[in-house]
């Protein structure tokens, strides 16, 4: 008895180690399909976060571009506002002689006339239309 007895004892043993295995197998695999999953829902994310610097990108060249655009615009009108100002400081210097000579002229006819002189007298004279000359 004693050998069945040890038979049966190896044989519990045996049961014991072969459910045991089968646990781990299984469990594992329980446990690699989780790693799986959670590796793809990483892949995703990893994607997702890839398209949103891509996208990122995209809007960063974009805001340069328009930046750089919008340089040369003020540039532009940088110079056409440099342009204005020296033709209205040309138009000044004109302005500023032609009331210089005008001014010249007034104190010129001032002493032709002076204030308490009297005026001259003017005579109106009748306006007559020409005759035509043709027939």
């Amino acid at each position: 008895m004693n050998d069945k007895a040890l038979k049966l004892i190896c044989y519990i043993i045996l049961g014991v180690l072969v459910a045991q295995s089968l646990f781990q197998v299984f469990g594992m695999n329980k446990n690699l399909n989780n790693a799986l999953k959670e590796l793809k829902e990483s892949q995703e994310s990893l994607n997702q976060a890839r398209e949103d610097v891509n996208r990122s990108k995209l809007m960063i060249d974009t805001l340069r571009r328009d930046l750089k655009d919008l340089g040369v615009y003020a540039n532009d009108i940088r110079g056409r506002v440099y342009r204005l100002d020296l033709d209205k400081r040309g138009e000044d210097t004109k302005g500023a002689k032609k009331i210089a000579d005008i001014k010249e002229k007034i104190d010129s006819v001032g002493k032709a006339f002076p204030v308490d002189a009297e005026l001259p007298v003017i005579v109106p004279q009748e306006f007559q239309t020409p005759k035509p000359t043709h027939p």
